[in-house]
């Protein structure tokens, strides 16, 4: 059932079908808000040179990265520990 729904998107008469509606009612572009700027935009602590000073922003991308480095870690482990354990049987 999924394929067919599928297909009757994807297919060319379908695609044809939506050009033609298309063509007979434009749309106007859709826009979403205005970014922030001047002093409504988001400050990140840190140095005023712009300069990493390890703070936050710095801590928020290693704790991501030990983690899964932890977890190959673990899973590499794992393996050797089960590799162990064929070889002794």
């Amino acid at each position: 059932m999924l394929y067919s729904a599928c297909w009757a998107w994807t297919s060319p008469e379908a695609r044809e079908a939506r050009d033609r509606e298309a063509a007979l009612e434009p749309v106007d572009p859709v826009q979403g808000p205005a970014l922030p700027s001047g002093e409504d935009a988001l400050v990140l602590p840190g140095r005023e040179d712009g300069g990493d000073d390890g703070g936050p922003e710095r801590s928020s991308r290693v704790k991501p990265l030990a983690a899964g480095a932890a977890g190959a870690a673990a899973a590499l482990g794992a393996v050797a520990a089960s590799r162990r354990r064929k070889d002794e049987t």
